[in-house]
């Protein structure tokens, strides 16, 4: 085995196999095949120093996020620098990747460093989510290896770390059969997700007063079919809701209070000078906003101004609607662990699994990337875990 690794470290150093390492399996993990995410976590304490396990964390990172760089550009606008593109992604995977390069048995906490504020707030493509699509039994399971792998590496004498392979292959050779065949929770019945491409979202015209009643149009169609119970929209579809916004939906709202249905409408909601990005739930005549954890930093939240989105960090993106427990996760929060991480904690709590996970998202500005794809699989594996069916409804 020896010769074996000095053959290839003849032709790089080993700080530039991990940077390639960790690339490799970032790419091959993000957004297709998540569960793969966790051969990072058992690649980390084989590297040894600790800028090696830094530079296996940044390559996975840069490779699980390389979308923001167009991204950031189509976002922000036209004459946004690619170079601001490159600053984030450079920026954030290296913060990402910073509590990886712990020494030792503090290692254990680097995944969970990763997902809490203040580094949660950009805790994206974290491995902990690929150990969750796995499920409840082996992410139980995986998170006791994880300990186990890092204090065996951790004990001198390489024999120690082998000794956990052949355990950790039998549990992936039984595991992954029944990930592969199993299928995805089913929706309730009449819980519908509704999809639009309106594009970039803005401004207050005649455009967007004719988009938004042929909107309320088509979900007063919905609601007519007597086997529609829930209609979804997406984030942020109805823009502001200012009293005109209010009075546009006056059928939709009328509806409800003699129907027993619900809709879930993605609005801004203002609150002083600033907003909250929500999901509106109109259900018996009446709206109720459901605020999103975090909104997207800089772009919508601006702590350093009154203006802009207001950021609920602590909170727990769950309601009821017609009686039911519904869980969801707004755009940024589905690319995050944090968010879900609350759920989680608010199922054990309650000890009442949701009957639906629900997923809104404006991604008119991932158009070429990736960003999307990674969001519906980490929300998905957030379904998984909490044993929930995921209804999603996007604008693109």
């Amino acid at each position: 085995m020896r010769e074996f690794w000095d053959f290839w470290k003849t032709l790089l150093p080993v700080p530039l196999w991990c940077l390639l390492g960790g690339g490799t399996i970032g790419w091959a993990a993000w957004p297709h095949a998540i569960t793969l995410s966790i051969l990072l976590l058992l690649a980390l304490p084989m590297v040894g120093v600790w800028y090696n396990r830094l530079l296996l964390a940044t390559g996975y990172f840069l490779a699980a996020s390389d979308g923001i760089v167009h991204g950031s550009v189509q976002f922000f606008g036209i004459g946004t620098s690619l170079y601001v593109g490159l600053a984030f992604w450079v920026i954030s995977s290296l913060v990402l990747a910073a509590p990886y390069a712990l020494p030792g048995r503090w290692l254990i906490l680097a995944p969970l460093l990763d997902v809490v504020l203040p580094i949660g707030m950009f805790g994206w493509a974290s491995p902990l989510l690929g150990i969750f699509a796995w499920g409840e039994f082996a992410t139980i399971y995986l998170s006791i290896v994880w300990v186990l792998w890092v204090n065996l590496w951790a004990t001198p004498g390489l024999k120690a770390g082998w000794t956990l392979w052949p355990m950790t292959m039998v549990m992936v050779a039984f595991s992954l059969p029944g990930y592969l065949t199993t299928p995805a929770a089913t929706p309730p019945t009449g819980w519908v997700g509704v999809h639009t491409s309106y594009g970039l979202l803005n401004g207050y015209g005649v455009n967007e007063i004719v988009r938004d009643e042929h909107l309320e149009q088509r979900v007063m169609h919905r609601l007519q079919d007597p086997h529609t119970k829930v209609v979804v929209l997406p984030e942020a579809v109805a823009g502001m809701w200012y009293a005109g916004t209010a009075q546009l939906w006056q059928p939709v709202i009328k509806w409800t209070k003699s129907h027993h249905q619900a809709v879930l409408l993605g609005v801004e909601y203002p609150i002083g000078k600033g907003y909250e990005d929500t999901i509106l739930r109109i259900q018996g005549g009446a709206t109720k906003v459901l605020p999103d954890d975090i909104a997207v930093p800089v772009s919508m939240w601006h702590p350093w101004s009154p203006g802009g989105a207001v950021d609920h960090l602590n909170g727990t993106e769950t309601g009821t609607v017609l009686g039911q427990k519904v869980n969801y996760l707004v755009c940024y929060d589905q690319l995050l662990a944090w968010p879900g991480l609350h759920l989680l904690w608010n199922e054990m709590v309650t000890g009442r699994k949701p009957t639906v996970l629900i997923g809104v998202a404006n991604d008119w500005w991932t158009k070429g990337t990736d960003v999307a794809a990674n969001q519906r699989a980490s929300l998905h594996a957030w379904g998984r875990l909490l044993g929930a069916p995921v209804v999603s409804a996007v604008n693109g």
